[in-house]
Order: structure tokens, then C-alpha cells, then sequence
């Protein structure tokens, strides 16, 4: 046998990237609880953020004193750096279920807690002050947001605020120059496999497309310059119901593995040739608080087998070929979104850049680990990408810094809902969009075919948008129908045999008719009857009593009963035939078939009982079900015919 001769210049080869971690500072491995609160963790966001806004100063406003809340001057202007406080009035309160006063505020939560009365309060160590003036919006800023205010102390002692410093852009490392070759990386969220929502079939499309075992072999070649996927929160959805905190039974713990199990499957595909992150989200089984720990890579027995596959923190940061990346899961930015205002997600997003702080409402409306001597979600370094997860749409945008720094801000949708991922260029920061739907449902067209509407081409060149017209339910429920009522009709004409005229017959007169009484007994004589011509040998035959109220009854040679049937017009008598066997003969029968008395002979005698009472039950059994399934066929042939027709 000649060896097959493969042509190596076709072959294709993925790409390769440097891939740094750098999720040190997320990190809770030696920190510990000991009844801490959360004041020192402002303290340390104030610290921290004052000394370089005070550096910012003399750039900003040179001849102004900076002082604290309390030594400020009435009339006098001056700078106040400090950390802002939000009063809401809609703001919810968990003391607000257990009050004895009735109040008009409905304790239903809305979307979001903004209310046209909100003031913004601003503080420090020595004091704090009420905020008032234009400049400073109440539904831009939230509640732990450090700032440097420029204003003067009014008589009602409110600091009218007449300009705002705000950190900015932190500093950013030069950006690698723009290479020839692409390389892309893929994000994804918000996967929540074992939830109603998700289609399997997406996710599995999504897989098969970046791993290269989907497409021709243009889109192959681009999936083999995908060199790392990153999937953001929200990757598992268990059943609410058996998170109530009992014990729960051997069949709930295998419901409660079977999502991991799912996602394990998905994530080794992923990870046996491309390099994978993944982060914990809301739903996934982690800490709540922020920063969220890895994943234990015990949930993912098959994925951790390879070192491409990392289990990360969240928020998570990263370097690629010297681009360095800055995420989360989702929840910083929803809530923002509870608590101020925007026109799109993407400019909380900016606002968190721009106030160097990845969750400014924590801790607290956002729950974060209570940190005594360093705030963690200060951003020091600026990043190349800043990405956010489990959103409700795409969205990406560029931000430009006041020192040349460059920012691609990417809102990732959620996956289960969208059927969309997110593909970014390392050479030019530019991102679109990878998106699989199956839509169950057939088109007609003039020529009677099942197609579907043509690829729709994504305006950045890739051929992106796939609609997979499969009608997976529809197409099984007639393979299935047929397969059985093919089998059915085989089994019908191996019991019962009939000519083709018979069966054209038996099909023509099959009609729906009312069963009475009378009906139904001469259904069953026919069946006894049509049982009677079947041979069995002698020794096995069964004795059958008949009683008639006027019965004229004679025996054959063999010994069986034979009695005239009404229906031969002989005689007008009704007979009825039992199912049991005969008992009063039973003595005559045994002797007949060579049973004489004695202990073995009674329980002889009783096995043959037995034997015949359940021989008698399925005869009876498989005639009424050759009689009846003739009809019922037939019936849904014509029907199952008439749907094939409709959809062809």
C-alpha cells in the first residue's frame, strides 16, 4: 500500500504570542479577616489619589492654596482634594424593611437611584463639606470618586464648587509598532452554560470556528492568526433552586455538575491549541466580592490538563506581545449604571479611566474584600485595551489621553443572548464583531427547496454573520414518526398477512365509529374466533370453557370443546366465552393428558394453570393490537403524508 503523499505548503500553522500575567495585586493569598471595617480602605484611596492630584496642581491652578475641608476660608477661593459622598434619595436601605414608620417610598428597587434632589457631599479627615454649583453634576459622579474641587466657603457654609481636577489618563507604555502580520484575539462572556437561554449549538459553532475545524480554507487561515481567547465571567448558570443552602440529594448533585462537566468539554476543545483565560463571574462558583479568585482548576479536569489554559482573577491583567490589557466581568460597570448616568455603557467605562479607579462604589454599593493598607483597584499603569463583560450589546470605542496615551475600550456582549464575540487586532487595536445564530425555520422558495437567506458580509472585510437555517426539532419529529410507523406496518404484516387488496380495502373503509356494547362483544368473538385456526399441538392446547344459557355443546376426537356460533345462523342463542381455563373438567383434562393424582401432579396441574391464564392474556393482547393499529396507521400515515407534503 502506497504511502498518501500530503502537500506540506498547505498545512497551516497558528501563531504564536508572549503572554505575561499580571494579576499579583488581585490577589487574596495572605491577607486575612480579622473583623476589619471598610474606612481603611477609603483612607488608603485617599492617600494615595491626593498625592498625585497635588502633583497636578501646579499645572492646574498654580496660585491657588490647596488646604483641607475644615481649614477652608469663607469668600476665599481654594483647592479641596477629597473623596465625594453621594446623598441619594432613592438610594435603597436594608433598615428600610425593618421600620415601624410607614412610608410613601415603595420598597420595589427600580433600574436606577438617581433623583433630581441628589447633592453631592465631599470629605476628608478633618471634616466634609455640602457641594454646590453647576460644575459639579450629582448624576455624573458617585459615591467614593476622589477629586480636587476649586471654589470658596458661602455664607450658608455650602463650597461652591467653580471647577474640577480629575486625575486622568494614568501613564501608559509605549505601544509595540504596528506589525504586518495579524494576530487576533478573541472575547467572549457570558456563556451561562446549563442555562434555558443558551444554545448549545452557537457555542459549538463559535468553537469549532476559532479552533479551525470550520470554514474554507480562507477562514481557516484566519482563524489560525487567533492566537488567544479570553472569556469574561458568567461562564456557568446552576439551578437557582438547589442553591438554598440544604443538603441536597444524589440526583441534585449530579444536576448541580452536569453545567461544569458541559463547560469543561467546551474549554479542552478551546485549549488543546490556543492559549485561554478565563474569569469568574456573578453566577460562577467563586467569591462575591471583588476581586473575584480563580476558578479551582479541580472544576475543569480536562481544560487544566494543558498549560494553555489559565484560571484568572477578576478584574484581570495581562500582557500580549507587549499590549497590555485591562478587564472585568461586568459588575463594576452595572453599577455605575444603577447609581449615575450615562448615554451608553462605554462612558462608565471611560469615567473609571478617567478617575484611575476600576470600582469606584465599592465597597459601598459594589461588595469588595475589606483591604487595610492598599486599594487594589487603583490603576497605576494605563492599558492598551480596557474590555468589560456580560453587557447587554457591542460597543468599543478609542479613547485619546492629554500625553498621547491610546485606549481601545470594548463592551462585550453577552454570548447567551447575542450569539456574539469579540475579534481585536494586536497590530492596530481595531476590533469587530464574530457572530453565530441558528434560526429554527424553513423558507419556501419557487423551486420548493429548504433554503435559508445568504451569508451577510461583516463592512471590515470578514465574513463574519452566519444564519445555519436548521430545522433540527421538525426534522427529527418526522424522522422519528416515520421510523415508527415504518416499523409498525412491518410488524402488522409479519403477524397478520394480507393480500395488497385486502390491505387497499381494509384502508378504504377505516373510519372512526362509536363503540356500544354490543359492538364490542362481537369484536372479541372475532378475535376468538380468528385465535381458533392458529395449530398448536395437542399436549399445549388450552382447555377454553364455554357457557351459553342454553348451550348445545359437542366433543371432538382430541377432547376440545366445539359449540355452534350464533353468527353461522343455526341457532339465535348469545354465547360468552371465558378467558379462564375450564375447572370443572379439569380432573377429565388431566387424565386426557396423562397427569394421575399425587402431590407433583397438583403442582403440574397448577403450572399449566398459570401457563395457560397468561398465554390466553397475550393472544387476547396481540390480537386486539393487530385489529386496533390498522386504523390508528392508517389514520396517521394520511396525516404524517399530508405534513411531508405541506412543508416540501
Amino acid at each position: 500500500m502506497e504511502a498518501m503523499e500530503i502537500d506540506s505548503e498547505k498545512n497551516l500553522h497558528r501563531k504564536h504570542s508572549t503572554y505575561k500575567l499580571l494579576d499579583e495585586r488581585f490577589g487574596i493569598q495572605k491577607e486575612m479577616y480579622r473583623g476589619q471595617q471598610y474606612s481603611q480602605i477609603y483612607f488608603a484611596r485617599l492617600h494615595m489619589m491626593r498625592t498625585l492630584l497635588y502633583s497636578l496642581v501646579p499645572n492646574w491652578k498654580p496660585h491657588l492654596p490647596v488646604c483641607r475641608v475644615l481649614g477652608s476660608e469663607r469668600d476665599k477661593e481654594c483647592i479641596i482634594v477629597g473623596t465625594l459622598y453621594k446623598h441619594m434619595k432613592l438610594k435603597p436601605c436594608v433598615l428600610d424593611e425593618y421600620s415601624k414608620t410607614r412610608t410613601v417610598t415603595p420598597l420595589v428597587k427600580p433600574h436606577n437611584f438617581v433623583h433630581p434632589d441628589d447633592h453631592l457631599i465631599l470629605e476628608d479627615e478633618s471634616g466634609r463639606v455640602k457641594l454646590s454649583g453647576n460644575v459639579l453634576s450629582p448624576s455624573v459622579y458617585v459615591t467614593g470618586t476622589i477629586v480636587g474641587l476649586h471654589g470658596k466657603e458661602t455664607d450658608a457654609g455650602d463650597f461652591f464648587v467653580l471647577d474640577v481636577l480629575e486625575a486622568g489618563l494614568p501613564p501608559q507604555i509605549e505601544l509595540p509598532l504596528k506589525s504586518r502580520e495579524g494576530k487576533y484575539v478573541v472575547f467572549v462572556s457570558g456563556l451561562r452554560v446549563g442555562s434555558s437561554s443558551l444554545n448549545p449549538l452557537q457555542f459549538q459553532l463559535l468553537v469549532d470556528h476559532i479552533t479551525g475545524h470550520l470554514g474554507d480554507e480562507k477562514e481557516q487561515g484566519i482563524a489560525a492568526q487567533i492566537v488567544h481567547v479570553v472569556i469574561a465571567g458568567n461562564s456557568i448558570e446552576v439551578p437557582h433552586g438547589l442553591l438554598n443552602g440544604q443538603n441536597l440529594a444524589s440526583k441534585d448533585q449530579s444536576r448541580l455538575s452536569e453545567p461544569i462537566k458541559e463547560l469543561d468539554i467546551l474549554l479542552t476543545q478551546i485549549a488543546a491549541g490556543l492559549s485561554l483565560d478565563i474569569m469568574p463571574g456573578i453566577y460562577d462558583p467563586a467569591n462575591f466580592a471583588l476581586p473575584q479568585q480563580p476558578l479551582n482548576r479541580c472544576l475543569f479536569p480536562g481544560s487544566s490538563a494543558y498549560n494553555t489554559f489559565r484560571s484568572c482573577t477578576n478584574p484581570h491583567c495581562f500582557d500580549l506581545d507587549d499590549v497590555r490589557f485591562l478587564g472585568t466581568s461586568g459588575q463594576n460597570i452595572d453599577d455605575l449604571d444603577k447609581y449615575s448616568e450615562a448615554t451608553d455603557k462605554l462612558d462608565f467605562i471611560e469615567r473609571t479611566l478617567r478617575w484611575r479607579h476600576l470600582a469606584p462604589t465599592a465597597p459601598n454599593t459594589l461588595g469588595c474584600y475589606p483591604f487595610t493598607d492598599r486599594d487594589p483597584f487603583l490603576i497605576e499603569s494605563c492599558p492598551h485595551v480596557y474590555f468589560v463583560g456580560n453587557q447587554d450589546k457591542y460597543d468599543s470605542r478609542l479613547v485619546k489621553g492629554s500625553d498621547g496615551q491610546m485606549v481601545r475600550l470594548i463592551s462585550i456582549p453577552k454570548f447567551c443572548e447575542t450569539g456574539v464575540a469579540v475579534v481585536l487586532n494586536l497590530g492596530n487595536l481595531e476590533c469587530h464583531t464574530l457572530s453565530f445564530g441558528t434560526q429554527l425555520r424553513l423558507l419556501k422558495t419557487s423551486s420548493n427547496s429548504i433554503c435559508g437567506d445568504p451569508l451577510k458580509r461583516n463592512p471590515n472585510g470578514w465574513n463574519l454573520r452566519r444564519h445555519f437555517h436548521i430545522p433540527i426539532l421538525r426534522t427529527i419529529f418526522l424522522t422519528i414518526s416515520l421510523s415508527f410507523y415504518k416499523f409498525t406496518m412491518e410488524a402488522i404484516t409479519t403477524t397478520t398477512p394480507c393480500t395488497a387488496a385486502a390491505a387497499a380495502a381494509a384502508a378504504a373503509s377505516a373510519s372512526v365509529q362509536h363503540v356500544t356494547k354490543k359492538s364490542s362483544d362481537e369484536l372479541l368473538r372475532k378475535f376468538a374466533d380468528s385465535g381458533d385456526e392458529a395449530e398448536v399441538p395437542a399436549r399445549k392446547q388450552l382447555a377454553v370453557r364455554v357457557s351459553k344459557r342454553r348451550k348445545r355443546s359437542r366433543v371432538n376426537g382430541d377432547g376440545d370443546q366445539q359449540c355452534e356460533s350464533p353468527l353461522s345462523g343455526k341457532s339465535g342463542l348469545v354465547e360468552r366465552r371465558s378467558l379462564l381455563p375450564a375447572g370443572t373438567k379439569s380432573k377429565a383434562l388431566f387424565r386426557k393428558i396423562g397427569i394421575h393424582g399425587g402431590r407433583a401432579s397438583h403442582l403440574r396441574a397448577r403450572d399449566i394453570r398459570n401457563k395457560s391464564l397468561f398465554g390466553t392474556i397475550h393472544k387476547t393482547w396481540r390480537m386486539a393490537i393487530e385489529g386496533a393499529s390498522k386504523v390508528f396507521m392508517e389514520k396517521h400515515y394520511n396525516r404524517h403524508k399530508r405534513l411531508i407534503n405541506d412543508i416540501v
